[in-house]
């Protein structure tokens, strides 16, 4: 943990592992905060996907018209309060940068020479992952297409893929 903490530290960005911390990035402070009250591996998971974002949050600073993660610097800062039209490019935006912030902190894990338990990371992405998966499902609508090739029948609903894109 302490290398990810120096890395945190080359970007001035402060670590702090306190008990109840909501594991989370906050930008405008550079503060980077991990429950305390978890097991360390994974503390050290969730830092390493925090580090993920924080790679990404460089990225775009670095070249602000570039598309990562789905979206630009103006459009990323804009996302907060988007119109309900917009709000399925925003959530799939968030989906793809949560996965990319994954396989950000697992790069610099390993560049960092960082050790950590392979299956304990794995549990944690595919935990949280699965929370942005049913949160951009469940909020989304579905436009008259998707309705009228659905239909309300849960049990259709299911077989919608398979009909729709094929076995």
């Amino acid at each position: 943990m302490e290398k990810m903490r120096q890395w945190l530290a080359k970007r001035r960005f402060k670590l702090e592992v306190r008990k109840g911390a909501e594991d989370s990035v906050d930008f405008s402070n550079r503060l980077v905060e991990i429950d305390a009250r978890r097991p360390y591996q994974v503390r050290l998971s969730s830092l390493i996907h925090e580090c993920g974002h924080v790679k990404i949050f460089f990225s775009r600073l670095r070249n602000p018209a570039a598309r990562v993660c789905g979206c630009t610097l103006k459009e990323q800062c804009l996302s907060v309060g988007r119109r309900e039209q917009r709000a399925r490019s925003s959530r799939i935006s968030t989906l793809h940068e949560e996965l990319e912030a994954w396989e950000s902190g697992m790069a610099l894990a390993k560049t960092l020479s960082v050790r950590y338990n392979k299956r304990v990371v794995e549990k944690d992405r595919v935990k949280a992952l699965m929370t942005y998966v049913l949160f951009t499902a469940q909020r989304m609508r579905m436009n008259k297409v998707e309705r009228a090739l659905i239909g309300s029948n849960a049990k259709r609903t299911r077989s919608f893929p398979r009909r729709f894109y094929g076995s």
